[in-house]
This record gives C-alpha cells, sequence and structure tokens, in this order.
C-alpha cells in the first residue's frame, strides 16, 4: 500500500499530534460542561478546539515536506488508476477528501459535524465498517467520542430547520441585504445607537427581521426538541 517512508511516517504523526490536541480539548470542555451544565460554553470551546484543528491541518498542507503526500491526496483519479491501486488506498484518499476537503467548515470556520456524519455514513456504505477502522486509524482520527459532544451534535441536527428558516426568509429579499445586515448586527455590538439608525434606512432589513423571528417563536412553539437543543447549547 501507498503511504510508507519517512516523510509519510512524518505526516501520520503530525496529523495524530492534531488529533490528539483536539480531543484533549474537547475532553477538558467536556469535564467542564460535566461540571457547570453550560452547554453554551462547551459549544464555543468545541468550536474553539475545531478551528484550531483546521488552522493545523492548512498548516500541514502547506508544508513543503509534505508536498509529495499532499499531491498524491490532491490528485484526481481515473477509472485506470483505481483498478491499479490497492483497495486501502483508494479507501484512504477517498475518507481524506471527504473528511479534509475545505467545505467541512462552515463560513465561520466551525467544524460541520452533521456534514461529518452524513459523509461518514456514505463512506461506510461504500467501503464497510471495517475499512473505516482502518483509514481511522491509520489518520489517528479513531476515538470515542464523549456524551457531551455527542449531545451537541444531536442538537444541530435537531436545530437544522430552525436555523433554515434565516436562509428561507433572506432569499425572499434582493442579494446583498444580508450582508448589510449582518453588518449592522456586529455594529449593534460597539455602537447600538448608530446601528438602529442604520437599520431603520433599511425597511426590508427590518421586515426580513421580524419574518425569521416570528417563524423562529412559531417553530419553538411546537418543537419541544428545538427549544431544549438551543436552551442546552445556544444561550446567549
Amino acid at each position: 500500500a501507498r503511504g510508507e517512508g519517512k516523510v509519510w511516517d512524518m505526516w501520520r504523526k503530525e496529523g495524530a499530534a492534531v488529533e490528539e490536541r483536539y480531543r484533549q480539548s474537547i475532553m477538558t470542555a467536556s469535564r467542564e460542561f460535566s461540571a457547570t451544565n453550560d452547554g453554551t460554553t462547551f459549544r464555543e470551546k468545541a468550536d474553539e478546539a475545531s478551528a484550531i484543528r483546521r488552522a493545523m491541518y492548512s498548516q500541514r498542507e502547506l508544508s513543503p515536506e509534505y508536498a509529495e503526500v499532499n499531491q498524491y491526496f490532491n490528485q484526481p483519479l481515473t477509472a485506470e488508476t483505481t483498478s491499479r491501486m490497492n483497495p486501502r488506498d483508494v479507501a484512504r484518499r477517498e475518507y481524506y477528501q471527504l473528511m479534509y476537503s475545505p467545505d467541512m467548515y462552515d463560513q465561520f470556520g466551525n467544524y460541520r459535524f452533521e456534514e461529518a456524519d452524513t459523509r461518514e455514513q456514505s463512506f461506510v456504505q461504500r467501503y464497510g465498517k471495517e475499512m473505516l477502522d482502518y483509514v481511522e486509524d491509520y489518520m489517528g482520527a479513531k476515538w470515542d467520542e464523549p456524551p457531551a459532544l455527542q449531545s451537541l451534535k444531536a442538537a444541530r441536527e435537531v436545530l437544522q430547520p430552525y436555523w433554515a428558516i434565516e436562509r428561507q426568509v433572506w432569499l425572499q429579499f434582493p442579494q446583498g441585504l444580508k450582508q448589510i445586515s449582518d453588518q449592522i448586527k456586529i455594529q449593534e455590538r460597539t455602537d447600538p445607537l448608530s446601528a438602529k439608525r442604520e437599520l431603520f434606512s433599511y425597511p426590508q432589513i427590518v421586515l426580513a427581521r421580524r419574518e425569521i423571528a416570528l417563524r423562529k417563536r412559531q417553530l419553538k412553539a411546537v418543537s419541544q426538541d428545538i427549544t431544549n437543543a438551543l436552551n442546552m447549547f445556544y444561550r446567549f
């Protein structure tokens, strides 16, 4: 199988160190959550751990000493090339491209846990659980997630319809208006009076925000699961 030699060994060890740092951060935050039951702080620390993990992997990808490895994982495969490869190499490449691609992070740099679960299930359907275990062990990514992280992932899945409301409402308004609204939100934290004046110069933004708030209240009124998820991990 491809993946032997000093450079590959260093690449794997660096990846294992990244995963170990991530796991330790999550476990520390999880213990704090068990003591305080402060889900919002846990979510913030989990997101921070994910952002650091992402930055460390990005740094590894940019490192000249791993150019050989990165080229191997990023070069496109043809059916002919795949047919000549060791099946484990094919599976490793697909797992890497699925789970470590830039689109596994949202626009704020947070790791998309629910998307990771979906992609992992797709990988298992194609290659089997035994191959997943092998690849995760090779990548240094295999571990038992603490209950707090499992609960956060479950909450994010439950909240998908809630977050979708904002996207759906803004689609009904002129393009670019949401970006202006986001800028005003930032200003609201530092200069509320100026932000308020700015906001009311955009009546469509006021209308959109009211519509979003109304729909969210309506959804919370009929879904206890959504209310519980928000109360546990999204208190501000």
